[in-house]
């Protein structure tokens, strides 16, 4: 019998433990049973005991802890505590449409793929408090072949959906592997850049969950703490760098991944204090990209802002010399039109 494993993460999250909860329980035309997985990592306020309580009541709650920080250890942990055939991720500070679930699962089970994901929105307000025409979302299907939703999320990081957009089934997580726990930050979409790269993965035109911008989201504080190229270059060295070593024949893959690096590489420079520390960053950044090589002319472009931090000469790498050096990947079914 087909089960559903719904692992929510918890760090200083006991405002939303109760709601969170009440989202998955609430699920409308759900014909399949569920567990709820909560794993607290390492919370300083009344996440776990809050959990505590609801597994207290409800047979189909299970809570445990995590020690490692960070969500990927966390969902990791619920993973391997999971019995599920299907596995589905949820934020506990996002908001879940009534029928999410069931229309997830319809999908993934009649259709031959591995994952399906749908739609989101960001708001500040809750679901209940959002006028939405629901004509734009009419529910189509479509299927996609790999490694297009891979290149595409890949190329154009907008077009990720998040962990509580997507249903996997369990066969994903044991021939990929789980959450890379080296990448801090976006781990789950180095996943979902590797599963669109590898297997056939459906999408639905429908919205699933609301991403509830507030202060206390762990991507507002981590935003704050570090820039956009800092938090994407251990995704970077870690997944893509990876990946590339496995399928170094993959044209696309591999200007798309050079385009990233070398958008990063002068950004981090750039925003890095002090002559010596970016000299130590510089020499860092070129072993992590191995086997990949920067052209000459380019190291030594970026020497010179090692050296000077000129701020006329970073915007001429970024903005200039960049495109030299990668040839075109701008595949004409690559398009935001097929996706939706």
């Amino acid at each position: 019998m087909d089960l559903i494993s719904v692992i929510i993460p918890l760090y200083n999250a006991e405002d939303f433990v109760e709601k969170a909860y009440d989202f998955i329980k609430n699920q409308k035309e759900l014909k399949v049973p569920v567990e709820i997985i909560f794993v607290d990592n390492n919370s300083k306020d009344s996440s776990f005991e809050k959990a505590k309580h609801l597994a207290q009541k409800d047979e189909q709650v299970k809570v445990f802890r995590e020690t490692r920080q960070g969500a990927p250890s966390a969902r990791n942990k619920g993973f391997k505590e999971s019995k599920g055939n299907f596995l589905y991720f949820f934020d506990a500070d996002d908001q879940l449409f009534d029928d999410a679930l069931a229309s997830l699962y319809n999908v993934l089970t009649s259709q031959d793929v591995h994952a399906v994901c749908g739609r989101f929105i960001k708001s500040h307000k809750n679901i209940e408090d959002l006028s939405i025409k629901e004509m734009k979302y009419d529910g189509d299907v479509k299927v996609f072949q790999p490694p297009f939703l891979g290149l595409l999320w890949f190329k154009d990081l907008s077009t990720t959906i998040g962990p509580p957009g997507f249903m996997y089934t369990r066969r994903v997580f044991e021939e990929l592997g789980m959450y890379n726990v080296e990448i801090p930050a976006s781990e789950d979409t180095a996943f979902d850049i590797d599963l669109g790269m590898r297997y056939p993965v459906a999408t639905i035109n429908k919205l699933i969950y609301l991403y509830f911008k507030h202060e206390n989201a762990t991507t507002t504080i981590l935003k704050k703490k570090k820039s956009r190229a800092f938090m994407q270059w251990p995704r970077i060295i870690h997944s893509h760098v990876p990946f590339h070593k496995k399928h170094p024949d993959n044209h696309a893959y591999t200007q798309i991944l050079k385009e990233k690096i070398f958008s990063s590489i002068p950004r981090m420079i750039h925003e890095t204090n002090g002559y010596q520390k970016r000299k130590e960053l510089f020499n860092k950044t070129k072993t992590d990209i191995y086997p990949l090589e920067l052209p000459r002319t380019y190291d030594l472009a970026l020497k010179l802002l090692v050296l000077t931090n000129n701020p006329i000469l970073f915007k001429f790498i970024l903005f200039k010399m960049k495109s030299r050096y990668i040839e075109s990947y701008d595949d004409p079914t690559l398009r935001l039109s097929e996706y939706f």
